[in-house]
């Protein structure tokens, strides 16, 4: 009786350790089917075969439901057409309690695109800050956080967040620093706060001395309180420190010097400019308009010639040649030139550009709308 016991209990071991062996070797199968469907879903995703892919990553995570990288992926191809499904399968995976904190970074990233696709701009923030719990260097989360901030027009955090970068190279972080001073003075001038807006505006100026913008919103400022003194020492401030200031600048300043009636202040001023820097057209064509007003058209003209001789290529500079051409009575002269500028305006239709993306502009704009840098918008 004994014996057959121990019999019994043999046959059981055994049966118990095949099992065993069965179990394990099918899962060790299933693991690797996964992962090679896994590894099908990537190369599908860089033959750009979106829908295969998300078929090879499904079919993964059916084997192995713990396989945490193909789940991402399938919330990440979601996200292009159903931002929605993509947020539910990243949340779902935030629960799980056995990931590891590369994988958590990796799906909490993934969860901010999300949201940031569905323009959910305050989810995706909440959800950047736990990635900066995680790892407060993450210039990742850093860079986001500060895209977000500038949707939201939320400026003194963005202000904030540039100030405490240890990364952002210098000219950069000045360059920024003065942008979203400025745009908080904007919104106190949106406020009827003039005068605290101004206080910005000098401000975003300390930050960065040759920031356009924060100067023309300082001097339309005071123009809008019929302070034309104080607008045009703003202006002239810029020039002294911008010699070559852009025709913004030079508008601006033309029409507060005729406002005031300083009319031979202006001739002056860009007598000194031209000596000052004889290679600047600005200052040649400004001269031109200047000595028309006086009656003065020959040397109008001839100011003009320089502005050519330096910028041959400007439509302003063409524009007021012709015109004089006219007034002098020298008609072939302006049907010629009136040749060449159509030409050239078949060729070029857009007179501004960004000077770090080259994208082209009908008018100057603060900030460039496709590489997103600021102050970066130049003549032609």
């Amino acid at each position: 009786m004994a014996q057959i016991e121990l019999y019994i209990v043999i046959a059981v071991g055994v049966v118990f350790i095949l099992g065993l062996y069965i179990v394990f070797r099918r899962k060790k199968h299933t693991a690797v089917d996964a992962k090679k469907h896994y590894i099908e879903g990537l190369n599908l995703l860089i033959e750009d075969k979106i829908p295969e892919a998300l078929d090879a990553f499904r079919r993964t995570v059916r084997l192995d439901t713990g396989f945490i990288d193909a789940y991402i992926k399938i919330g990440d191809i979601l996200r292009e057409k159903d931002a929605h499904s993509a947020v539910k399968v990243h949340r779902d995976l935030l629960v799980r309690p056995e990931l590891s904190t590369a994988e958590k970074k990796v799906i909490l990233r993934s969860l901010t695109m999300d949201y940031i696709e569905l323009n959910q701009w305050r989810e995706a923030l909440l959800v950047i800050d736990q990635i900066l719990d995680i790892n407060p260097k993450s210039s990742w989360a850093r860079d986001k956080q500060l895209l977000l901030f500038e949707e939201l027009g939320e400026w003194q955090n963005a202000y904030n967040a540039v100030k405490k970068s240890p990364e952002m190279p210098k000219s950069e972080k000045s360059t920024r620093m003065a942008a979203y001073k400025m745009e908080i003075g904007r919104k106190l001038c949106d406020e009827h706060r003039e005068h605290d807006a101004r206080l910005r505006f000098r401000d975003a100026i300390r930050e960065d001395n040759h920031f356009l913008p924060a100067y023309l919103e300082y001097t339309d400022s005071y123009i809008r309180e019929k302070r034309k003194k104080d607008a045009l020492n703003v202006l002239t401030k810029y020039m002294k420190t911008n010699p070559q200031a852009p025709s913004l600048v030079f508008s601006r300043l033309k029409q507060v010097l005729f406002d005031l009636g300083h009319f031979g202040d202006i001739e002056g001023l860009f007598l000194d400019l031209a000596k000052e820097n004889p290679r600047l057209a600005e200052v040649q064509l400004s001269l031109a308009k200047v000595y028309e007003k006086k009656g003065e058209l020959l040397k109008a003209l001839q100011a003009c010639k320089r502005a050519m001789d330096i910028n041959p290529d400007r439509f302003d500079t063409q524009l007021r040649m012709i015109h004089l051409y006219s007034r002098l009575d020298q008609r072939q002269k302006a049907i010629d030139m009136v040749k060449q500028l159509s030409d050239q305006i078949l060729q070029q239709q857009h007179p501004f550009k960004c000077d770090v993306c080259q994208t082209e502009y009908d008018q100057y704009k603060y900030r460039c709308v496709n590489c997103k840098n600021w102050n970066s918008i130049i003549r032609k």
